[in-house]
């Protein structure tokens, strides 16, 4: 009979948590790990009332630090399509030269990024990887704690059904299509990374 190991739990400041992943080969020294996360953030897809969204929502998912975009589109190809990836790059469509972010450090190991636009650059995003199949799990709140299900908030027009854009996923399938996510550090309320679970305390 297997041993199911169970999973030790430890409390990090914010600042630990920068650390953390600034530190992320030695936490997982191939560079790449597989996480559960929590967060709390705005919904997109809700109203604002003097600036501010109407609702908010808690997300539980299974993702992937550190994992090279790249490389992995190149392994979809041709490990599960049997396809060679082509020297003008028709995977998966992603040019970090478009996007609003870059790395926040010259060491691109460490999967933090910043905010290019902004004046003040110093907040820090998580960027992972989430499968096409992966179902998180999701609790709305309005007014702040009020707890309400989703099919609520859209019958009180709250919440917008926005079907979920890509970049384009080229080459890549849609069975094997993959989402790439960027998240600010602040928004993480714990995450599990070799058995072990991190709560942010602040």
């Amino acid at each position: 009979m297997e041993t199911v190991k169970e999973n030790k739990i430890e409390k990090i400041s914010r600042t630990q948590l920068e650390h953390f992943f600034v530190n992320f080969k030695k936490v997982a020294w191939t560079g790449c790990a597989f996480s559960n996360i929590t967060y709390l953030v705005d919904e997109k897809n809700s109203p604002q009332k003097n600036g501010v969204k109407l609702l908010k929502k808690i997300v539980n998912c299974n993702i992937t630090i550190g994992s090279d975009y790249e490389l992995k589109v190149n392994r979809i190809l041709i490990n599960k399509q049997g396809v060679e990836p082509s020297e003008n790059g028709s995977g998966k469509v992603f040019s970090s030269s478009d996007n609003w972010f870059t790395n926040a450090f010259e060491d691109f190991s460490v999967p933090l990024v910043k905010n290019k636009k902004a004046t003040d650059n110093s907040k820090l995003y998580l960027c992972y990887i989430s499968e096409h199949h992966t179902v998180p799990l999701v609790k709305y709140f309005k007014n702040g704690s009020e707890e309400i299900s989703k099919e609520d908030a859209i019958q009180r027009g709250l919440l917008r059904v926005v079907a979920e854009k890509t970049a384009g996923r080229g080459s890549v399938s849609e069975e094997n299509n993959f989402f790439f996510r960027v998240l600010a550090l602040d928004s993480i309320i714990s995450f599990t990374i070799n058995h072990v679970v991190y709560h942010i305390v602040d």
